[in-house]
Protein backbone atom coordinates (compact mmCIF):
# COMPACT_ATOMS: atom_id res chain seq x y z
CA UNK A 1 0.00 0.00 0.00
CA UNK A 2 1.19 3.26 -1.04
CA UNK A 3 2.09 5.84 1.93
CA UNK A 4 -0.43 8.30 0.38
CA UNK A 5 -3.41 5.90 0.30
CA UNK A 6 -2.56 4.92 3.85
CA UNK A 7 -2.50 7.76 5.23
CA UNK A 8 -5.69 8.68 3.14
CA UNK A 9 -7.58 6.35 5.11
CA UNK A 10 -5.78 7.37 8.48
CA UNK A 11 -6.97 10.93 7.74
CA UNK A 12 -10.55 10.02 6.91
CA UNK A 13 -11.37 8.40 9.98
CA UNK A 14 -9.58 11.31 12.03
CA UNK A 15 -11.42 13.60 10.53
CA UNK A 16 -14.69 12.26 10.80
CA UNK A 17 -14.72 11.69 14.18
CA UNK A 18 -13.45 15.60 14.97
CA UNK A 19 -16.07 16.86 12.72
CA UNK A 20 -19.25 14.29 14.51
CA UNK A 21 -17.74 14.73 17.81
CA UNK A 22 -17.72 18.70 17.37
CA UNK A 23 -21.04 18.93 16.41
CA UNK A 24 -22.31 16.13 19.22
CA UNK A 25 -20.76 18.59 21.80
CA UNK A 26 -22.12 21.61 20.53
CA UNK A 27 -25.56 23.16 22.06
CA UNK A 28 -26.55 25.12 19.22
CA UNK A 29 -28.53 22.55 17.14
CA UNK A 30 -31.34 20.43 18.37
CA UNK A 31 -31.75 17.04 18.29
CA UNK A 32 -32.92 16.24 14.71
CA UNK A 33 -30.63 19.11 13.20
CA UNK A 34 -27.32 17.54 14.83
CA UNK A 35 -28.22 14.41 13.03
CA UNK A 36 -28.84 15.89 9.81
CA UNK A 37 -25.26 18.07 10.53
CA UNK A 38 -23.77 14.47 11.40
CA UNK A 39 -24.89 12.85 7.81
CA UNK A 40 -23.86 15.88 5.98
CA UNK A 41 -20.22 16.39 7.92
CA UNK A 42 -20.01 11.96 7.45
CA UNK A 43 -21.08 12.60 3.84
CA UNK A 44 -18.40 15.71 3.13
CA UNK A 45 -15.77 13.36 4.58
CA UNK A 46 -16.23 10.28 2.96
CA UNK A 47 -16.13 12.22 -0.57
CA UNK A 48 -12.62 13.91 0.35
CA UNK A 49 -11.50 10.32 1.54
CA UNK A 50 -12.68 8.86 -2.31
CA UNK A 51 -11.06 11.58 -4.07
CA UNK A 52 -7.55 10.90 -2.41
CA UNK A 53 -8.09 6.94 -2.08
CA UNK A 54 -8.16 4.74 -5.63
CA UNK A 55 -10.57 2.29 -4.66
CA UNK A 56 -14.41 2.97 -3.62
CA UNK A 57 -14.91 0.05 -1.28
CA UNK A 58 -18.77 0.67 -1.38
CA UNK A 59 -18.39 -0.78 -4.98
CA UNK A 60 -15.26 -3.16 -4.50
CA UNK A 61 -15.41 -4.59 -1.19
CA UNK A 62 -12.96 -6.67 -2.68
CA UNK A 63 -10.70 -4.48 -2.33
CA UNK A 64 -10.64 -5.40 1.84
CA UNK A 65 -9.68 -8.67 0.99
CA UNK A 66 -6.96 -7.86 -1.30
CA UNK A 67 -5.51 -5.57 1.01
CA UNK A 68 -5.35 -8.13 3.73
CA UNK A 69 -4.21 -10.64 1.87
CA UNK A 70 -1.09 -8.20 0.50
CA UNK A 71 -0.59 -7.59 4.48
CA UNK A 72 -0.25 -11.24 4.92
CA UNK A 73 2.64 -11.34 1.36
CA UNK A 74 4.23 -8.47 2.87
CA UNK A 75 3.82 -8.96 7.13
CA UNK A 76 2.82 -4.89 6.79
CA UNK A 77 0.99 -3.75 9.95
CA UNK A 78 -0.07 -0.54 7.99
CA UNK A 79 -1.58 -2.26 5.29
CA UNK A 80 -3.46 -4.81 8.06
CA UNK A 81 -4.50 -1.84 9.90
CA UNK A 82 -5.81 0.08 7.05
CA UNK A 83 -7.99 -3.09 5.88
CA UNK A 84 -9.16 -3.07 9.53
CA UNK A 85 -10.63 0.06 9.62
CA UNK A 86 -12.27 0.10 5.99
CA UNK A 87 -13.47 -3.48 6.64
CA UNK A 88 -15.08 -2.13 9.81
CA UNK A 89 -16.72 1.17 8.01
CA UNK A 90 -17.60 -0.65 5.01
CA UNK A 91 -17.63 -4.38 5.91
CA UNK A 92 -15.72 -7.44 5.35
CA UNK A 93 -16.58 -9.66 2.77
CA UNK A 94 -17.44 -13.48 3.72
CA UNK A 95 -14.34 -13.86 0.98
CA UNK A 96 -12.28 -12.22 3.77
CA UNK A 97 -12.47 -15.63 5.79
CA UNK A 98 -9.50 -16.92 5.31
CA UNK A 99 -7.10 -14.06 5.40
CA UNK A 100 -8.86 -12.94 8.93
CA UNK A 101 -8.41 -16.86 9.99
CA UNK A 102 -4.66 -16.45 9.28
CA UNK A 103 -4.14 -12.50 10.44
CA UNK A 104 -5.91 -13.40 13.79
CA UNK A 105 -2.70 -15.67 15.46
CA UNK A 106 0.03 -13.61 13.46
CA UNK A 107 2.21 -11.91 15.76
CA UNK A 108 3.62 -8.62 13.28
CA UNK A 109 0.56 -6.54 13.84
CA UNK A 110 -1.67 -4.92 16.59
CA UNK A 111 -5.03 -5.03 15.50
CA UNK A 112 -6.27 -8.94 16.72
CA UNK A 113 -9.12 -7.84 18.58
CA UNK A 114 -10.77 -6.12 15.82
CA UNK A 115 -10.17 -9.16 13.95
CA UNK A 116 -11.32 -11.63 16.38
CA UNK A 117 -14.97 -9.23 16.36
CA UNK A 118 -14.97 -9.22 12.78
CA UNK A 119 -14.90 -13.56 13.07
CA UNK A 120 -17.22 -13.50 15.36
CA UNK A 121 -19.16 -11.59 13.23
CA UNK A 122 -18.93 -13.74 10.65
CA UNK A 123 -19.74 -16.93 12.36
CA UNK A 124 -17.96 -19.22 10.27
CA UNK A 125 -16.92 -23.01 11.83
CA UNK A 126 -13.23 -22.26 10.00
CA UNK A 127 -12.76 -19.49 12.12
CA UNK A 128 -12.87 -22.01 15.33
CA UNK A 129 -9.30 -22.85 15.73
CA UNK A 130 -8.02 -19.94 14.93
CA UNK A 131 -9.72 -18.39 17.61
CA UNK A 132 -8.63 -20.50 20.40
CA UNK A 133 -5.32 -20.35 19.78
CA UNK A 134 -5.38 -16.82 19.49
CA UNK A 135 -7.26 -16.59 22.96
CA UNK A 136 -4.42 -18.41 24.39
CA UNK A 137 -1.67 -16.02 22.88
CA UNK A 138 0.12 -13.21 24.77
CA UNK A 139 1.26 -10.51 22.95
CA UNK A 140 3.87 -8.16 23.80
CA UNK A 141 1.94 -4.63 22.93
CA UNK A 142 -1.15 -6.43 24.79
CA UNK A 143 1.21 -7.62 27.97
CA UNK A 144 -0.33 -3.77 29.82
CA UNK A 145 -4.34 -5.02 29.07
CA UNK A 146 -5.01 -7.06 32.54
CA UNK A 147 -8.32 -7.64 31.34
CA UNK A 148 -7.54 -10.19 28.42
CA UNK A 149 -9.92 -7.62 25.63
CA UNK A 150 -8.52 -10.03 22.86
CA UNK A 151 -9.66 -13.90 24.83
CA UNK A 152 -12.45 -12.36 26.13
CA UNK A 153 -13.25 -11.33 22.57
CA UNK A 154 -12.48 -14.64 20.86
CA UNK A 155 -14.51 -15.93 23.09
CA UNK A 156 -17.38 -14.01 22.32
CA UNK A 157 -16.78 -15.12 18.80
CA UNK A 158 -16.74 -18.68 19.76
CA UNK A 159 -20.08 -17.97 21.87
CA UNK A 160 -21.49 -16.46 18.41
CA UNK A 161 -20.54 -19.42 16.17
CA UNK A 162 -22.12 -21.54 19.06
CA UNK A 163 -21.11 -24.64 17.63
CA UNK A 164 -20.54 -27.97 19.44
CA UNK A 165 -16.63 -27.33 18.58
CA UNK A 166 -16.84 -23.92 19.23
CA UNK A 167 -18.38 -24.68 23.13
CA UNK A 168 -16.06 -27.36 23.97
CA UNK A 169 -12.97 -24.87 22.71
CA UNK A 170 -14.62 -22.71 25.42
CA UNK A 171 -14.52 -25.80 28.25
CA UNK A 172 -11.03 -26.17 27.16
CA UNK A 173 -10.43 -22.04 27.51
CA UNK A 174 -12.14 -22.30 31.03
CA UNK A 175 -9.19 -24.50 32.36
CA UNK A 176 -6.39 -21.69 31.11
CA UNK A 177 -4.11 -20.87 33.79
CA UNK A 178 -4.74 -17.24 33.87
CA UNK A 179 -7.83 -16.89 35.22
CA UNK A 180 -9.19 -14.02 33.36
CA UNK A 181 -9.22 -15.75 29.99
CA UNK A 182 -10.78 -19.05 32.42
CA UNK A 183 -13.26 -16.29 33.73
CA UNK A 184 -14.32 -15.04 29.81
CA UNK A 185 -14.91 -18.60 28.51
CA UNK A 186 -17.18 -18.75 31.22
CA UNK A 187 -18.70 -16.17 31.28
CA UNK A 188 -19.43 -17.06 27.27
CA UNK A 189 -21.32 -20.60 28.61
CA UNK A 190 -23.15 -18.97 31.23
CA UNK A 191 -24.36 -16.87 28.36
CA UNK A 192 -25.27 -19.98 26.18
CA UNK A 193 -26.25 -21.08 29.03
CA UNK A 194 -23.67 -24.53 28.82
CA UNK A 195 -22.12 -24.84 32.65
CA UNK A 196 -18.24 -26.04 31.50
CA UNK A 197 -18.96 -29.28 32.94
CA UNK A 198 -21.75 -30.39 31.08
CA UNK A 199 -21.66 -32.08 26.89
CA UNK A 200 -23.69 -30.37 24.32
Amino acid sequence: MKREHFDAVIQYFVERDRLTTAVSRHRIFSRIGRESALRFLEWLALQKFLRRYPVDPRRNPEHICDLLKSALKNQDAKEAEAADLLGWEFGFPRSCLVSLNTLLTEDWHEVHEDFAVALGDLRDPSSIDPLYRAALMDLDYLAYDQACALAAKCCCALGAINTEEAIERLRALTQSENPVKAAAAKKQLRHQQLPPDRMA
